[in-house]
């Protein structure tokens, strides 16, 4: 379950994640509510700036500047990028058949600048993890699949 604020007024909506199994991997995951497309987009879209890192020629790159106040520990950095690189990010590499980024070799001001951008987007839509909520038929499933809030 997570609560998100909606994208036209500040109501702050509670919602259960559903449970979608891919069958690439063989594994359910948790994945947002279709409501909150315009949230995962926002996310996508500074992954993959973060990814230019490995594709964009030098004269196009801009890296990412750090957002103060938004920047976890050098602790939690290492460890949301590893979840994310062996997680999320690698799920969706095979999903669609793409070619998976090594997130974790990029520089390290940009893995915190990475990390700053994603919770300064968590903020501003009051994103939250809030617990789990698991389909009965799902347990025996869901419970191999259950990971931190990233």
């Amino acid at each position: 379950m997570y609560e998100i604020k909606d994208t036209t007024t500040p109501v702050i909506h509670t919602r259960r994640m559903k449970w979608h199994y891919a069958p690439q991997t063989h594994a359910w995951h948790e994945e947002l509510d279709y409501r909150d497309q315009q949230f995962a987009n926002e996310l996508l879209d500074i992954v993959q700036q973060a990814c230019s890192y490995f594709y964009a020629d030098d004269a196009d790159y801009v890296p990412m500047e750090i957002i103060q106040g938004f920047v976890p520990s050098d602790a939690e950095v290492r460890e949301r990028i590893q979840r994310g690189h062996t997680g999320e990010l690698q799920r969706e590499a095979q999903r669609v058949r793409k070619k998976q980024y090594d997130i974790p070799s990029l520089p390290w001001d940009q893995q915190q600048a990475l990390m700053s951008h994603i919770n300064k987007l968590r903020s501003d839509w009051k994103y939250r993890k809030i617990g789990i909520y698991v389909p009965p038929e799902l347990e025996e499933f869901a419970l191999a699949a259950i990971e931190p809030d990233e």
